[in-house]
């Protein structure tokens, strides 16, 4: 067990964290990572782990949609640390899971487990004319039921993992609700660095701050083939103005006893509409105008030196309060 050094005029023993990181043994590529480990190796390790998991059997698992699955976590570069510290349903764990990262899990057509992730350049299955409609309907929400504020939770491992919040606004959805905040907070505890969170709180607020066309049609089961929930179709309506409009289905409806049509429930792919680069809409303002900046008689003060860290070494580090005896207009701090 290594030392931490105290100042002598330090009273208390500050909080000591164990850091404990877990090498996962599952085979997928990228399964351990710099941050922590990959969410598809953590997924595919909760079903197949005899010891604590779902006992599944590997034949079982769709080992090609992990892969790819994990193969797009290691390029958005989220990687995970979490720790289940009560007995739960699995269903349970991978909702917490999928709530840090997205995806989903489904049982494929040889009754596998397979892994889904909502990539905003997945590819197409299928393409639906106005032609090819039955019955066809649309609806959207309203710009009051967006979100134009979203506040995430982490866990900071470069301060000591301690609990930070990060905030991400949408200037224009703000503008266009009247300057109302419409907040929203999430959970992405199972997240450690900075980057990550940032990355992710940015796709979060990019997908609740435009309030996305819903699309419910019924077509034909020849013409529809097989479309799983999860999946990108691409929806052109002349009639409604619509072209090229890439939609996920969130629903399938199959009647294959009595019924050769079948229904779909699908939404507007927001994050296909945009990139993962913000920009913001209004001019920077000014920098503060610093005022008195001349020297004045310190009257009160105190110093306090700071525990050893492995950001400064043997350096002695210290916290030193002052305070003038006049109205202050700021505060500057220095490190």
């Amino acid at each position: 067990m290594g030392q931490f050094y105290l100042g002598r005029n330090v009273t208390n023993i500050p909080t000591v964290h164990w850091v404990v990181q877990r090498q996962l043994s599952t085979g997928l590529p990228n399964e351990n990572m710099t941050n922590g480990n990959n969410p598809a190796a953590v997924v595919y390790d909760m079903y197949t782990n005899r010891l604590y998991g779902a006992s599944k059997n590997p034949i079982e698992m769709n080992w090609d949609s992990f892969v790819a699955a994990s193969n797009y976590y290691y390029a958005k570069g989220y990687a995970i640390n979490c720790c289940f510290e009560a007995q739960m349903k699995i269903e349970q764990a991978l909702e917490k899971i999928f709530g840090w990262v997205g995806g989903s899990v489904y049982i494929d057509n040889e009754n596998r487990v397979a892994m889904m992730v909502f990539d905003e350049n997945e590819a197409s299955q299928k393409t639906f004319d106005e032609d090819d409609f039955l019955e066809f309907a649309i609806e959207r929400p309203s710009w009051n039921s967006t979100f134009n504020e979203v506040k995430g939770n982490f866990y900071d491992s470069s301060n000591d993992w301690a609990t930070k919040s990060l905030v991400l606004r949408d200037p224009a959805n703000i503008a266009m609700q009247m300057g109302e905040i419409n907040s929203r907070t999430v959970d992405l505890t199972g997240f450690s660095d900075f980057t990550s969170v940032q990355k992710r709180l940015w796709e979060i607020l990019r997908n609740c701050t435009y309030p996305p066309l819903r699309v419910s049609f019924k077509t034909l089961l020849e013409t529809a083939g097989r479309i799983l929930p999860g999946q990108v179709i691409t929806i052109n309506n002349s009639d409604y103005g619509l072209s090229g409009l890439k939609c996920r289905v969130t629903e399938a409806e199959y009647n294959l006893v009595d019924s050769i049509e079948v229904s779909y429930k699908a939404e507007q792919m927001v994050e296909a509409m945009t990139d993962l680069m913000f920009e913001p809409h209004a001019p920077v303002a000014p920098r503060w105008d610093r005022y008195d900046l001349e020297a004045h008689d310190v009257v009160y003060q105190a110093a306090f030196e700071l525990p050893r860290t492995s950001l400064y070494g043997d350096v002695p580090n210290f916290a030193i309060l002052v305070e003038r005896p006049s109205m202050e207009e700021g505060v500057l701090v220095y490190k």
